[in-house]
């Protein structure tokens, strides 16, 4: 069997926790931060349409990366699973948002198995870049 990996990114933001929750968890509105062309909610949560047992589907410029939510605790926590279209098993990720210094912290944490040896040098530079996207556009919402 494969090695677990785990990676973890912080970010601080100037925005209140609910400004940065609403930022992240708008499955609609996940493309303006994370580098896919689109990402479109296939399977509404509930009770929020966002949250729970929700389904979005990432379009990248090749497969489509589809992801389930399995926790959403507004607004705080948000949990999901990958169930396509990236190399990896047992992928699952969290997204934490608390209260820092005036503003928000934003901390992620995604744990996954690699199918394809070396994958998950691409998955530490794509949680760099995501998390850094992520935390530019909830900084936007403070101007």
């Amino acid at each position: 069997m494969s090695r677990r990996y785990r990676y973890t990114d912080n970010r601080q933001v100037a925005v209140a926790p609910p400004v940065a929750w609403e930022v992240l968890t708008r499955h609609d509105q996940v493309s303006e931060w994370m580098p896919a062309r689109k990402v479109i909610l296939e399977t509404a949560g509930s009770p929020d349409r966002d949250g729970l047992g929700a389904v979005r589907a990432i379009h990248l410029f090749g497969s489509v990366i589809r992801e389930r939510i399995t926790g959403f605790d507004a607004p705080t926590t948000l949990r999901y699973e990958l169930l396509s279209g990236l190399p990896f098993r047992e992928y699952t990720g969290q997204i934490t948002v608390e209260p820092h210094a005036g503003g928000s912290r934003i901390s992620t944490a995604i744990s996954f198995r690699t199918v394809v040896p070396g994958t998950q040098l691409l998955v530490a530079i794509a949680i760099r870049i995501a998390s850094a996207r992520a935390a530019r556009a909830a900084n936007r919402r403070a101007s």
